[in-house]
């Protein structure tokens, strides 16, 4: 709680005929507010003095709008009124000072709490509440006290026009033109992420992240060098652009198909001047951004579903009169009683101040929801409030989504098989040899080849036995189902089920496009000792990079990248994120990197 402000923010005093009754008004409690601050907060006196400032300046204010002279109870849809006029008047003099306007918040509610809490608060209960909801406005209360903007189709549209979310929306659907590429998974391929991040103010590229990028986010600086730009593997990476994406399947503005996205005939009437549906589909398309950027991450982390519920509540009380700072949001997260209040702060403001460069807030003097968007802040607390409870079970799906889930506890008939995995048709070869548990389960020996060869699960796959017309494993579902018969479900047969004795043998096919097709054959049948459920002993020849083609593709590029002097030398190693200074060697295997990875997999 701040103690004291620069007295120099609002040099010229609130000059009005209640001026006068509102000083008189407020002296008069001067004594008791005195005291209260001091057994309460341990606050100086002369620190209590000055919080009594602005609390006059409201008080003047809300006399000349009210035919009142008691500064002991209070009007909440005046005083709200009044008090967002006092933020700007304290705003527009703070010559700068970014504390003024949170002075003006911390001193109106504490002298509000401190009328209620020593008795001196002079009007009904129901008075006391409302006035006090406008320094937080309680889950419970918040949807029914929320006035909604009335606003007209052209009113509503130009504000959606002048955010630069829509600004985005247009320049990527420009770029995208009649289509693009995509990957199995749906996804943009690693060539065509740059000119798509782009599009949307950011400054990434496909390819080889940099080495100290990891707690790096893109930059929106235009003017950074190419060397520093933001790399990621997968589109994946990146998380504004992959919010971005989702919003566009879910307002069908794009069709995914297996190897092309393409824009839908919505697009076309989005980007067409003065369609009649323009309005109708930024209203879709803006709203579902803000659903997706609330709660987006909510389904797999009970730290994202904390952060959803405080962004939730803090949306809608930005949308009721008087309005709050960003100080409001540790001062929410402590009343609402989380833990991890810490991260969950600092989750929120960067949200928050994301919404705002994006035109869906403002910040300043106060934080206030854009007026279009106010009839949709309900339902996002509405969601926030039912979502699953349970934290081992929240957070477990994190690792269950990744890796296939954990691995089974060891029993008496728990082996270990040594493989070699082969990609077939590499040169140079490229091949693992790995020591996995027999009772693990397909979906999580597809974990570990992935791991195992650099990949990063961007794609679909395959695990066969019998060759192409054998019998198919591979992940099944409503995300997996396009119209052609469902494989067995990988997660329900154990490795041991397939492969039990030396030479025996499977395929795996890693994205349906580039077509990285594996051979994996049992070596050796070892007794279990304990230990990891994986192991790398053995290896030969870097992973080949995602996207590059098939084994063909990365032929080639291996090839130019010998070559200095070729024409597209640089590009490649760009694309592959080589440094200066750095060598390319496709023969590179880290056995001990490799191993130390998939041992802490399970």
């Amino acid at each position: 709680m701040a103690k004291k402000t620069d007295r120099s923010a609002k040099d010229s005093k609130m000059t009005s005929v209640g001026e006068l009754r509102a000083s008189r008004a407020v002296d008069a409690v001067v004594p008791a507010f005195v005291q209260w601050c001091q057994d309460s907060h341990g606050m100086p006196a002369d620190a209590a003095m000055e919080y009594l400032n602005p609390v006059k300046d409201v008080a003047a204010a809300y006399f000349e709008l009210v035919p009142s002279s008691v500064a002991t109870a209070f009007d909440a849809e005046p005083f709200g009124t009044v008090l967002g006029k006092v933020y700007a008047a304290y705003d527009n003099a703070s010559t700068g000072s970014d504390n003024a306007v949170m002075f003006v918040f911390e001193a109106v509610h504490l002298y509000v709490e401190f009328l209620e809490r020593a008795g001196m608060w002079t009007g009904t209960e129901a008075e006391y509440d409302a006035v006090h909801s406008l320094f937080h406005v309680s889950e419970e209360n918040a949807g029914a006290q929320l006035e909604v903007p009335q606003l007209t189709a052209n009113d509503e549209l130009a504000f959606y026009e002048g955010t630069e979310l829509v600004h985005y929306l247009e320049n990527f659907l420009h770029w995208l033109g009649k289509g693009r590429e995509v990957t199995s998974t749906g996804l943009l391929r690693l060539k065509e992420i740059e000119g798509a991040a782009s599009a949307i103010g950011l400054r990434a590229r496909g390819g080889r992240p940099l080495r100290d990028q990891r707690w790096e986010k893109p930059s929106r600086d235009p003017n950074q060098p190419d060397a520093e730009v933001y790399a990621v593997l997968s589109m994946n990476g990146l998380d504004e652009l992959m919010k971005f994406w989702v919003t566009l399947e879910a307002c069908h503005l794009v069709q995914v198909g297996p190897t092309r996205v393409r824009p839908t005939a919505f697009a076309e009437e989005l980007l067409e001047t003065g369609h009649p549906g323009r309005l109708g589909i930024l209203r879709s398309f803006v709203s579902k951004f803000l659903e997706i950027s609330v709660h987006g991450e909510s389904h797999w982390s009970m730290l994202f579903q904390d952060v959803a519920l405080v962004q939730s509540i803090l949306l809608l009380d930005i949308c009721h009169p008087g309005g709050f700072t960003m100080g409001y949001i540790p001062e929410l997260v402590a009343n609402i009683g989380l833990k991890a209040v810490d991260p969950i702060i600092d989750i929120v403001t960067e949200r928050t101040h994301e919404m705002a460069r994006l035109g869906l807030l403002t910040l300043e003097p106060v934080i206030q929801v854009l007026p279009p968007l106010v009839p949709f802040i309900p339902s996002l607390l509405e969601y926030a409030k039912n979502r699953p409870e349970g934290d081992d079970e929240w957070e477990g799906l994190a690792g269950i989504d990744a890796i296939g889930g954990p691995a089974p506890k060891a029993s008496p008939q728990t082996r270990l098989l040594q493989v070699k995995i082969m990609l077939k048709d590499s040169k140079p070869p490229v091949w693992r040899r790995l020591l996995v548990r027999n009772d693990l389960n397909l979906a999580q020996l597809h974990h570990i080849i992935q791991r195992a060869f650099g990949w990063m699960n961007c794609h679909l796959h395959e695990f066969r036995v019998g060759g192409y017309n054998g019998t198919a494993y591979g992940p099944v579902g409503d995300d997996f189902d396009f119209g052609d018969q469902m494989p067995i479900d990988e997660a329900s047969i154990k490795v041991g089920q397939i492969l039990s004795q030396e030479k025996d043998k499977i395929g795996y096919t890693y994205d349906f496009g580039d077509n990285w097709e594996h051979s994996i054959a049992v070596e050796n049948v070892l007794e279990y000792r304990g230990g990891p459920a994986a192991r790398c002993t053995g290896g030969r020849g870097a992973g080949p990079a995602e996207d590059s083609g098939g084994v063909w593709g990365w032929e080639n590029i291996v090839a130019i990248m010998t070559q200095p002097t070729h024409p597209e030398y640089q590009e490649y190693r760009d694309w592959l994120g080589i440094e200066e200074g750095e060598a390319f060697d496709p023969k590179s295997f880290d056995e001990d990197g490799v191993d130390e990875i998939l041992s802490e997999l399970f």
